[in-house]
């Protein structure tokens, strides 16, 4: 009895002993932590009670101590939990709870890919209440190389595998799928994520893989669930609209991540975390984690009307340059529209004046009668409006100094 209670006990490793614990045990379940952490501190009792449960070894680690280890593995935020061994390293991102995490490391014990039937993929899926996840279909000598390609999403994406003759990646996402044929590592993995969330989802215990995406913007929709379930329900719809039945109004969309945050625990972590302005619900954050500035969005308050439309015309006007040094600023889709129309007036402009400065000349060619005069004026206004052409379009001074060089010649 002492030696099971030994056995399961939470083993504490420092710098001086972790790579040597590794060594010996292989995968192992480790938390770094801190011990001010508030969410550590709730953690505890719960990791104590997975030690006893788990057939691999669960440690801990004070980053506030063993800096040089948890510097290693990037941790950033507290508690980070990870599944590693020497050579790998895997980050548990779902619910801090000890039967969930429980089934994850059962889930990282067996096997990636294990052949299953087309009624097998949807029992499962609804037992384990999955509205996304990912179908590959190869041949069954294939789960090898697959396992292989797929191996750094091991236990944090659902795929599973049935057996075909024929070689695509299909991802669910709440009934709609989309298919993809690239069987190569980067472009399924590059699949995967662009397609792991369903629409509009909720920011709760995986808001982190959304707010780090290293190839898509992410927008979030802030709101207040009891009054503006309609809101979130309509830019739901368009962002299913822009996958089922693409068109040039919704290709905009392909750059970005929408996310939900209605009032209540997300949206109040959202801005707590992240330092999101309040204010009244509905409005529209553009954000970006990797931005490396306190204020890393843009505000932009939705109007009552159109709100796909509003979100639309806020994905086209936005531009990632926003993001650098806003603070708490609100701006307005169609003020941006205003402001980026701006420019093309002007060059409008400008073709104007080209154009009335030509009609000019040649009615004053017009004029002259000797065929001599006219060739030697019809050389010099083609140089003079090729020279104004470029004073209206470039104004710089170097086409007046090499004016002046002309002449000296």
């Amino acid at each position: 009895m002492l030696f099971s209670m030994v056995l399961h006990a939470v083993r504490q490793l420092t710098d001086d002993d972790f790579d040597s614990f590794l060594s010996e045990n292989g995968l192992t379940m480790v938390k770094m932590y801190a011990p001010w952490c508030g969410h550590c501190k709730a953690l505890a009792p719960k990791w104590e009670a997975l030690a006893e449960q788990v057939t691999v070894p669960v440690v801990e680690v004070d980053c506030t101590v063993s800096t040089k280890t948890c510097g290693r593995y990037g941790v950033r935020g507290y508690p980070a939990i990870k599944f590693v061994s020497k050579e790998l390293t895997y980050e548990y991102d779902g619910a801090r709870e000890t039967d969930a995490m429980k089934k994850w490391v059962n889930v990282m014990l067996k096997p990636m890919f294990e052949p299953i039937s087309e009624e097998q993929v949807i029992a499962q899926a609804a037992a384990e209440q999955k509205t996304t996840y990912f179908i590959l279909y190869a041949p069954a000598s294939q789960t090898g190389k697959y396992e292989t390609f797929l191996s750094s999403l091991k236990g944090s994406k659902t795929i599973f595998f049935v057996s075909s003759s024929a070689e695509q990646l299909v991802a669910v996402r709440e009934g709609v799928r989309v298919v993809h044929t690239q069987m190569t590592t980067g472009a399924m993995k590059q699949f995967i994520e662009n397609n792991q969330f369903g629409f509009l989802p909720e920011l709760t215990e995986g808001y982190k893989s959304l707010t780090t995406r290293p190839n898509k913007q992410l927008l979030v929709l802030c709101y207040s669930k009891d009054y503006h379930q309609e809101i979130a329900d309509e830019i739901k719809q368009l962002e299913k609209d822009s996958v089922t039945t693409p068109s040039e109004k919704t290709a905009v969309m392909s750059k970005f991540t929408l996310a939900g945050a209605p009032h209540g625990d997300s949206l109040n972590r959202f801005i707590e975390q992240f330092k999101v302005p309040e204010g009244d619900a509905p409005f529209l954050v553009f954000f970006d984690g990797k931005v490396e500035k306190e204020e890393k969005y843009l505000k932009i308050m939705l109007e009552e009307g159109d709100y796909a439309k509003q979100t639309l015309q806020a994905m086209r006007t936005f531009n990632k340059k926003m993001l650098i040094g806003i603070n708490d600023t609100e701006a307005k889709p169609e003020q941006k529209t205003a402001e980026k129309a701006a420019p093309a007036a002007t060059a409008q402009t400008n073709d104007k004046q080209i154009e009335m400065l030509k009609n000019y000349i040649g009615s004053k060619f017009a004029e002259q009668e000797d065929k001599t005069q006219k060739l030697l004026i019809a050389v010099v206004c083609v140089g003079l409006v090729q020279v104004v052409i470029m004073l209206l379009r470039k104004p710089k001074v170097v086409y007046v100094e090499s004016s002046e060089k002309s002449k000296k010649k």
